[in-house]
């Protein structure tokens, strides 16, 4: 297992990550939605 820090070229991978996580809980009521989108990742 590698840990690192997320770079500029990991930004579409990781918003495809949220995506996947938000659309596969069962318990969305209980989650205040992340405000993560490509844009907001890549201004980081």
């Amino acid at each position: 297992m590698v840990i690192s820090q997320l770079q500029t070229k990991d930004a579409k991978q990781f918003s495809k990550l949220i995506i996947h996580m938000y659309e596969h809980l069962h318990n969305l009521e209980w989650f205040t939605p992340m405000p993560y989108d490509i844009k907001k990742v890549k201004q980081t």
